[in-house]
């Protein structure tokens, strides 16, 4: 490799905190914002701390089909059928409750848990699981996510509800725009919304449209903001294979076409992003300053990945784990 790659290659790849291999291979994979990871296995919690170290092993009621972390970094556990649990400090179940399998995938809102099911949005205190607020739509809910003190809520209709649960304002703020898929905002005050076949349109301030574009092909995670360089980068990846850069006017700054699918993009640093393809043992980091891409061979494909506080979780199929330390902090 000529020097000068290798030179570009150190200044954009990083290093783990720490990796080591797990002996079992995890259904699921969770980090917490403190850097401790939990590996589930069937009913079987494993905890690490960030170094590797096991910490607990811990056999739950029911076997989760789905985990994730919530409010006040506890884990959450839902059997994929109709019960909700969560988890104390000592990761034994703290509580259970009735509750329908989530629609989209939860995520904090506040000191809440957002969680839609059916035709409800439901926003979970961490003390019992009850709803503090809710609402119902008039078909199952689609696609959920939050800008600011607002919860924007479509259900494959042609509107998108704007709810703000604390006061109970409701407004339907993008009339005719179908299903809502992502909702990302811009330091500047720019918010990147996506749709179902690709469509991506930034408005301002969530209210009017500066620029849009037609993938025609879905989009396949939430697009990530680019901040500390002089004008804001918006990075988008399409089910085609394809991620791109725009610019905050909507001018393709850089593009790349992977070998497979993205899996995840994950902010890494305010002008580096992390993006993970599908069945590929590698990952590819975009310094949005220097607008390149550069691939970092790995000897297994990644499985899972989470992010969580100032730490990113990476999980591949030989049951390698690696641990990284950010500058920019997930929810």
């Amino acid at each position: 490799m000529p020097w000068w790659i290798w030179l570009v290659f150190c200044m954009v790849a990083e290093e783990p905190v720490s990796q080591w291999q797990v002996s079992v291979r995890p259904d699921i994979a969770l980090v917490r914002s403190n850097g401790q990871s939990v590996m589930i296995k069937g009913a079987e919690l494993y905890i690490y701390d960030n170094q590797g170290t096991p910490l607990r092993n811990v056999t739950l009621a029911f076997a989760p089909d789905r985990a994730f972390v919530g409010p006040q970094d506890y884990v959450w556990v839902h059997d994929g059928e109709g019960l909700l649990g969560r988890l104390n400090d000592n990761y034994n179940l703290a509580w259970q409750r009735e509750m329908v399998p989530p629609t989209v995938p939860p995520f904090i809102f506040g000191d809440l848990l957002a969680f839609a099911g059916g035709n409800d949005v439901f926003l979970l205190t961490p003390e019992n699981g009850n709803a503090r607020y809710s609402r119902r739509t008039p078909r199952p809910v689609s696609g959920l996510a939050s800008l600011d003190e607002w919860l924007l809520i479509s259900d494959g209709g042609k509107w998108v509800l704007a709810w703000a649960p604390a006061t109970g304002l409701e407004q339907t703020r993008y009339e005719d725009k179908g299903d809502l898929r992502f909702a990302e905002r811009a330091p500047t005050g720019e918010v990147a919304l996506t749709f179902p076949k690709g469509r991506i349109e930034v408005t301002y301030r969530g209210i009017r449209s500066k620029w849009r574009r037609d993938h025609h092909i879905d989009i396949a995670v939430p697009p990530i903001w680019l901040y500390n360089i002089r004008r804001p980068q918006l990075l988008v990846a399409t089910r085609g294979r394809r991620v791109t850069a725009y610019g905050i006017n909507g001018r393709i700054l850089a593009s790349h076409l992977l070998k497979n699918r993205v899996a995840a993009l994950i902010p890494f640093h305010d002008n580096r992003v992390l993006v993970i393809p599908e069945e590929s043992a590698g990952m590819i980091w975009y310094h949005g300053e220097k607008r390149n891409f550069i691939t970092e061979d790995l000897p297994e494909t990644i499985r899972f990945m989470a992010f969580k506080g100032e730490y990113v979780l990476l999980v591949d199929y030989s049951g390698m784990v690696r641990l990284y330390k950010t500058t920019r902090p997930g929810t």
